[in-house]
């Protein structure tokens, strides 16, 4: 609705060569696509004063003002949305560093957990709608089995599907190497286990197995998945690294200024 009343106004005021002035307390008629159309008027003390939105950066300064945007989406150029802390913290920019690229941490590529599968479906929607209101690029990226959610949403908030790129398996643990898995649980955790336990069938879920794996160790710890993740992306080389997930971090590199 937002965005047809906006498309409006510009006709509208091309056509009839008209000047639309809109007042609101909402943030979400911030015009983010032309940051030079916006004013913010605001009390200073016992004085009403006017500040002129000139570009990217005055808009991100009313966005802040506003308390719309987390600061994670406001200073960088492109964020992405990951499924869990696995993705942010340890896979993700350890892999796209070897490739040459730097994304998380410090860089203007920011990781945001959406909170994992358990809230993915509340969290993303939340996420989701806060995302527009910042003037940064932003890519969705979710496993295989999120594909009807987000079909779902899609429709619902009538996002673009170029917003979202969904892996074509279970879960970021279904791309390790076995081989450096095993070496994990006994660098990690002091338990021998055959690489072999790891391999998996269409279908299968690695995560589920390297959980049960642990469990009937009594090794199960907080951040577990982070740990092992940290450990096998570390030492896997580029050449292991899977094509899908190559085009995914060209992808994201190609979406920064």
């Amino acid at each position: 609705m937002i965005k047809r009343l906006f498309s409006h106004f510009k006709i509208r005021s091309s056509r009839d060569n008209l000047q639309i002035l809109l007042s609101t307390h909402s943030h979400l008629v911030v015009d983010k696509a032309t940051p030079e159309t916006n004013w913010l008027f605001y009390i200073d003390g016992n004085e009403a004063k006017i500040n002129h939105c000139k570009d990217t950066e005055d808009l991100r300064s009313i966005l802040v003002d506003l308390g719309v945007v987390p600061n994670d989406m406001l200073y960088k150029d492109v964020v992405v949305f990951v499924e869990g802390g696995t993705e942010k913290i340890a896979v993700f920019p350890i892999w796209a560093r070897k490739m040459g690229i730097d994304i998380g941490g410090t860089s203007n590529v920011g990781l945001i957990n959406i909170g994992g599968e358990t809230r993915l479906k509340d969290n993303l929607r939340i996420w989701l709608e806060i995302a527009p209101n910042a003037p940064t690029e932003y890519l969705v990226v979710l496993d295989s089995h999120s594909s009807h959610l987000v079909a779902e949403i899609q429709n619902e908030m009538e996002i673009s599907p170029k917003r979202f790129r969904l892996l074509s398996k279970h879960g970021i643990e279904d791309y390790y190497k076995p081989m450096l898995i095993a070496e994990a649980y006994k660098a990690i955790f002091n338990i021998d286990v055959e690489s072999n336990e790891f391999h998996i069938r269409d279908g299968e879920s690695r995560t589920k197995k390297m959980k049960e794996i642990l469990d009937s160790k009594n090794k199960i710890e907080k951040d577990w998945k982070v740990s092992v993740g940290q450990y096998v992306a570390s030492r896997m080389r580029v050449s292991d690294i899977d094509n899908e997930l190559k085009k995914l971090f060209r992808k994201i590199k190609s979406m920064t200024p």
